[in-house]
């Protein structure tokens, strides 16, 4: 009443609603006081209340300067002119309460003046959308359809029941609903994109490269926001796969925030905050003792061991747009149950006579219907296409740090780990994500859902709802058994998957062998006995899935019976009429969706609790950390200084003391300086390295508790020695194998100590040594591959380094691909080097060329030409530094003095 009576004050003594005048009536119509406020006031609220967001949005954009055209014109005029005559009406007014002293209402000046400055802002924001590069914007176009659809009452009424007591505020109506109209068309269009705009510069469509396909944007980047929320911009796509087969061409380029270089670095950003947020965060405990009757009162502060979570990280980068996704979930949800009542209604106005009741209000019920299952169908669609996109980043963002992560594993965990596993967690537990995803809401919208059925079964049914609420509670007992039984035969089945992929990856890495020596049945064997594990696993847990689901599935009619049932038994007044049987059968089939999700809800949040362990694990193992710095050297390319260095990890080493660390696989104390310029040659026999006895842990563990390699190297800029060591102590073992700063203390196997080197700019340095006597290591300490217990390690910042190990390394591709390595194609060069290092016989005979395949999967080349192919990639990359591993070892002597003369020399 209160309300009632202030609008009536506002409006001068009219009536804020009358239900005589707008629904017990023949010819329907809204009050002035209605029109003049609530019709004009509710989309202005939006417009306002959403400004500030359309603001940030403005701030933030990267985009150029939208050339003037037709379009943005034409809006803007359009605006402006409706921006005009709110003016005129309001000076309107004034004239007529001033020159006549006729009475005017506060509602009456209120209306236009709240129209002048809520088109004003419109036209603002129209501005500054085309000065950053905004070609569309939803906020816009849901206010101009509001301001439309919330315009017509008053246009109907000034056109076809009651004109306006001035002429000129029809006129003025008129020009206002027709640039409105123009308004609304045109926001439901985009404007042109940016000429400068990232969109229009993609790297990807440029054709230079034969080899790689052109790839369009993709037309949702260009669509405005009417296009995106009907998905029409995807007819273009759908149409020409209806007219043929869709190849990889035809498919578009990913927009800027669905590619890997923009999600991963968010990923990152938030798994640093969480690591070093485990770090730092302490905990203080207040420890109370007494002593001679006095109270002492100690505080402990303590560091909780919990590891940072891979699910905290993935709220943090992708919650907002999850956010979004629930709010379309949870509209979709509410507008479900709108429709039976408004069902409800239809029948209700169906079973009075005509003269009850107007016929209009049966249409309007009608036409209420199918706008409701439209915006529902609208909302659902948007929501699964929001929950699809984020469950694509999730599994972008995941695979990234996966395949990051394990190129980054410490020595001992990369003992502790197979291939098989690394690949399980990028395919199968990253998938996991995806499929949970598309249906994580329901954990909180099932609830919902079941509870407003049931409350709207209640206001048609009565207690006898009670009854069809207990069938479901007696179900989820059973339904909790069967998903913790579930939960351990899906950690069996991870487990045997890991096997099984390990065991094929060996398999195929070794298929000549096998097939030499005929051990095709043994190996057949053994992954048919690990698969039919697997597969028995697979089996029970699609037996207990059946049974979860022909539960769930039954349960919407098993409540509905019994619902039905004791409706009708326990009052002999109730009947089931139309109304009651076809709104409560209504409101039973919402039921069942949520109802025949909710066991497969379960299953899908037993695995991903499953994958999310298991990447946990694998996230919190030990990682290599980087020693090697880039920083400038002027004369030195490579420097050590008391590097030692291990291949053990430090868990196995958690020891300063250089004594206690073992001698095997480490390089202690070891000082190098590589000029700029120069030739280092590390020169030595092989030697057999001790093998390293490991903890008896549980696999998985052993490899995500494990330590990590720590980044010593720095890049300085050195305007003499491009690389520079000093007093460098360096180990393949572990800092937990050697957590002493007395070198004595550090086993003098696989181990630098106190190494000093300064390699001038320009310079050819060579390392000679015994067999085992640590030179391949010292170029590992350089590379930052050991463990440096202590010394500075410098590599010049801006000088570019080739390494060519002692065992060479060929990628699966051609001879060609293999020296040019990425770099530029330069005719010349290319064939300079290869006369250089004697490569060109070999092409000769090569059925290819330098086009022939090689590598696992192509033609076997000798150690020799493997070795040449390695040196001659080395050459071709251009680097300031190049670091060889008795890289002449595997050539004969007169190739080996060739290459000495025409690759180590000045040539």
């Amino acid at each position: 009443m209160v309300i009632n009576d202030w609008f009536e004050d506002f409006c001068g003594g009219h009536q804020f609603w009358d239900n005589d005048l707008t629904w017990n009536t023949t010819s329907p119509e809204l009050t002035e006081c209605f029109r003049q406020t609530a019709l004009i006031w509710i989309p202005s609220a939006f417009l306002w209340l959403f400004a500030p967001m359309e603001c940030i949005l403005i701030a933030r954009s990267r985009a150029h300067l939208i050339p003037w055209n037709i379009y943005n014109m034409t809006r803007i005029i359009s605006v402006a002119i409706i921006c005009l005559f709110s003016l005129l009406d309001c000076l309107f007014c004034i004239y007529l309460y001033v020159q006549y002293d006729e009475q005017r209402y506060a509602s009456q000046f209120c209306a236009p003046f709240v129209t002048f400055a809520t088109f004003l802002l419109l036209d603002v924001l129209l501005l500054f959308h085309r000065w950053r590069g905004i070609h569309t914007s939803g906020v816009v176009w849901i206010f101009s359809f509001l301001a439309l659809v919330f315009s017509f009452p008053t246009f109907y009424t000034f056109c076809f029941l009651q004109r306006p007591e001035y002429y000129y505020e029809f006129i003025s109506y008129l020009v206002y609903y027709s640039a409105l109209i123009v308004v609304f068309l045109l926001s439901c269009f985009a404007d042109s994109l940016p000429k400068y705009s990232p969109t229009a510069t993609d790297p990807q469509l440029d054709e230079s490269s034969p080899d790689s396909e052109v790839h369009l944007n993709s037309p949702e980047i260009e669509a405005s926001f009417l296009s995106k929320i009907t998905f029409w911009w995807f007819n273009g796509l759908a149409i020409k796969g209806y007219r043929k087969g869709l190849t990889s061409s035809d498919l578009w380029n990913l927009r800027e925030d669905d590619k890997t270089n923009t999600i991963a670095p968010q990923f990152d950003k938030n798994w640093l905050k969480q690591i070093s947020y485990s770090k730092t965060r302490k905990e203080s405990q207040n420890l109370v003792s007494y002593h001679n009757n006095e109270a002492t009162i100690e505080t402990k502060t303590v560091i909780p061991t919990k590891n940072p979570g891979v699910l905290v990280t993935l709220i943090k980068t992708f919650g907002s747009y999850f956010v979004t996704g629930a709010a379309f979930k949870l509209l979709h949800d509410l507008l479900q149950f709108v429709s039976p009542q408004l069902l409800k209604s239809l029948i209700i106005f169906v079973s009075k006579p005509t003269e009850v009741e107007p016929v209009w209000h049966g249409y309007f019920i009608a036409l209420m219907l199918f706008l409701t299952a439209c915006v529902q169908s609208l909302m659902l669609n948007y929501y699964f296409n929001v929950m699809f996109v984020i469950g694509m980043r999730v599994r972008t963002a995941l695979t990234s740090a996966i395949y990051r992560k394990s190129l980054n594993l410490s020595n001992s965990a990369r003992k502790a780990t197979t291939t098989g596993e690394v690949v399980n967690l990028m395919s199968v537990d990253a998938q996991r994500f995806v499929d949970l995803l598309t249906f994580i809401n329901l954990v909180w919208s099932a609830p919902l859902q079941i509870f407003l059925a049931l409350f709207f079964l209640w206001q048609e049914l009565g207690p006898s709802v009670l009854a069809g609420l207990a069938v479901m509670i007696l179900l989820l007992p059973a339904n909790a058994f069967l998903a913790t039984y579930q939960r351990k035969l899906q950690i069996k089945q991870m487990k045997e998957k890991d096997e099984r992929v390990k065991t094929m990856n060996e398999i195929l890495n070794g298929i000549r062998v096998i097939k030499l020596y005929a051990w095709e049945k043994s190996f057949m064997e053994n992954v048919f006995r690990i698969r039919n594990i697997e597969l028995n696993n697979l089996r029970h847990m699609a037996y207990l899935s059946c049974v979860s689901t022909f539960l769930w599935t039954c349960a919407p009619f098993l409540v509905s019976l019994v619902t039905f049932g004791l409706y009708v038994l326990i009052d002999e007044n109730n009947v089931l009429d139309a109304q009651k049987a076809f709104v409560s059968l209504a409101l039973f089939n919402l039921l069942r969706f949520p109802m025949t999700m909710l066991p497969q809800m379960i299953t899908f949040i037993v695995m991903t609790s499953v994958s999310v362990k298991r990447l946990n694990k694998f996230f919190n193992s030990s990682q290599l950390e980087k020693y090697v710095t880039r920083n400038e050297d002027p004369d030195h390319v490579i420097s050590i200084e008391k590097g030692t260095f291990t291949w053990n990890t430090k868990d196995e080493t958690d020891s300063d003391d250089k004594t206690d660390i073992p001698v095997a696989n480490t390089l202690i104390d070891i000082d190098i300086k590589v000029k700029k310029g120069s030739l280092v040659a590390v020169v030595g026999s092989v030697i057999t390295f001790i093998v390293m006895t490991s903890v008896s842990v549980k696999r998985l563990n052993k490899f995500f508790n494990s330590s990590q390699l720590e980044k010593y190297v720095t890049r300085n800029e050195d305007p003499d020695d491009v690389i520079s060591i000093e007093k460098g102590t360096f180990t393949w073992n572990t800092k937990d194998e050697t957590d002493s700063d007395n070198k004595t203390d550090i086993p003098v196997a696989n181990t630098l100590i106190d190494i000093d080197i300064k390699v001038k700019k320009g310079s050819l340095v060579a390392v000679v040594g015994s067999v085992g006597s640590g030179k391949s290591s010292l170029i590992s300490a350089i590379l930052g591959e050991m463990d440096c217990v202590s010394g500075l390690v410098n590599v010049n910042g801006s000088s570019k380094i080739a390494y060519v190990p002692q065992q060479a390394w060929i990628q699966n591709t051609s001879l060609k691909n293999n020296v040019v390595f990425g770099v530029k194609a330069d005719k010349q060069k290319y064939d300079k080097i290869i006369k250089a290092c004697a490569l060109g016989p070999d092409l000769a005979i090569l059925p290819g060329g330098d086009d022939t395949e090689i590598g696992e999967k192509g033609i076997n080349l000798s150690g020799g030409q493997k070795q040449r192919v390695s040196v001659a990639r080395a050459c071709y990359s251009d680097a300031d530094i190049v670091l060889m591993d008795d890289p002449l070892s595997a050539v004969d002597s007169h190739v080996a003095k060739h290459m000495f003369e025409k690759v180590l020399s000045n040539e």
